[in-house]
């Protein structure tokens, strides 16, 4: 089976050299913006990690055992210094 929009005679597109350029810039444009737009949403991301990552409150809450022999390291260290 063939394609359909293949059958289909279509006149010769005949386009100056600075309609192919505009073309060209536009195309140029469009891709810039969607980098852009990605680029945005890919920084909204990683500050949302680095921000999450950073919290000290929600890590304790996520791992106490770390925190906790941390602090009681840290109190030896403290103590024995005195």
């Amino acid at each position: 089976m063939q394609d359909d929009h293949a059958l289909i005679a279509r006149p010769p597109v005949h386009l100056s050299v600075q309609d192919l350029a505009n073309q060209r810039v536009r195309e140029i444009k469009a891709r810039l913006d969607t980098a852009r737009m990605r680029t945005r949403h890919s920084v909204r991301e990683l500050k949302r990690e680095v921000i999450e990552q950073v919290d000290w409150r929600r890590q304790f809450r996520a791992r106490p055992a770390p925190f906790l022999v941390g602090a009681f390291f840290l109190g030896f260290l403290l103590a024995r210094n005195r």
